[in-house]
């Protein structure tokens, strides 16, 4: 019997049950996924199965049980000395940290995926865990700071061409902008969010934006 092909095969029925929203059904695969890898001594398939598991968790609001799995995913990446999924693991993280509150440790790890973005020449990774870097800075008032981190993270998207990660800092921005009391320059970027949002059919950004100009 072929373990590999079969852990392989889970694995990617549960990513497509995942992606359709049928998370408990994802999970009953990525269990036996997980099961068949630890038969196997599959530290890299265990990892994967983990981190997806994880995911799911964190998705059904049990967060203490994501962290204990992006935990194990960490210990792995680290001992096999995956990097790309290092960071990953580590935003995951982080953001958990985050929704909890502690700032401190959240900030940490993403400033540890940033330095991993960086040195793998990860523009894409870089700019999200930015984006994530300056919200916790506007959330502790450090709204200076928080604005040098999105016009990077701006940057890297105009480069990149990735419109949704442009109309979510150039949104950010104007938020700070507004708290600043720059309503014009607000507006602008508002104006282009709102732009953007209609080009990729985000309907959900466009009714926040709209939202936003609305009270500016």
């Amino acid at each position: 019997e072929d373990k590999e092909g079969l852990a392989a095969s889970l694995l990617n029925q549960a990513n497509i049950l995942d992606f359709q929203g049928d998370l408990d059904a994802a999970m009953v695969l990525l269990k036996e996924d997980e099961r068949i890898c630890r038969e196997l001594g599959s530290k890299d398939g265990l990892g994967l199965a983990l981190g997806n598991q994880a995911n799911i968790l964190s998705a059904q609001g049990d967060l203490d049980g994501a962290m204990a799995l992006y935990k194990e995913d960490e210990r792995i990446c680290r001992e096999l000395g995956k990097k790309d999924g290092l960071q990953r693991v580590l935003g995951n993280q982080a953001i958990l940290l985050y929704f909890c509150g502690d700032f401190d440790n959240a900030m940490a790890r993403h400033k540890e995926e940033e330095s991993i973005c960086r040195e793998l020449g990860n523009k894409d990774g870089l700019q999200r865990v930015l984006g994530n870097q300056a919200n916790i800075l506007y959330t502790l008032g450090d709204s200076d700071g928080a604005m040098a981190l999105h016009k990077e993270e701006e940057r890297l998207c105009r480069e990149l061409g990735n419109k949704y990660g442009l109309q979510l800092t150039l949104g950010n921005q104007a938020l700070i902008l507004k708290d600043r009391g720059e309503l014009d320059g607000a507006m602008a970027l508002h104006k282009e969010e709102e732009r953007l949002c209609r080009e990729i059919g985000n309907k959900d950004g466009l009714q926040r934006t709209l939202g936003n100009q609305a009270v500016i």
